[in-house]
């Protein structure tokens, strides 16, 4: 399991991640999510899972501007603060 997690901003311990009890998310089940493989540290189809991300956040009509740029260099600091070789990432 992993043992660093990004939120909020910051990476922490996996066990401190916490979510607020009035997260809109958690109160009325506003959420998309993607799972991106990782094989021999690499991401697997990143720009395919950014445009579906894209796209689902789009047809729910959740306001979310993704910069794809950033969003890849948080996940090679996951990857690489929990010395992943092959996984996931949600």
């Amino acid at each position: 399991m992993s043992k660093i997690a990004y939120i909020n901003n910051k990476f922490i311990k996996f066990n401190n991640a916490k979510v607020h009890i009035e997260d809109r998310g958690l109160q009325f089940a506003d959420s998309v999510y993607e799972v991106i493989v990782i094989f021999n540290q690499k991401l697997i189809d990143f720009d395919f899972h950014i445009k579906r991300l894209k796209y689902s956040l789009k047809e729910l009509d959740i306001k979310y501007k993704i910069n794809k740029k950033l969003l890849k260099k948080i996940f090679f600091i996951l990857i690489k603060k929990n010395k992943t070789i092959n996984g996931i990432i949600y």
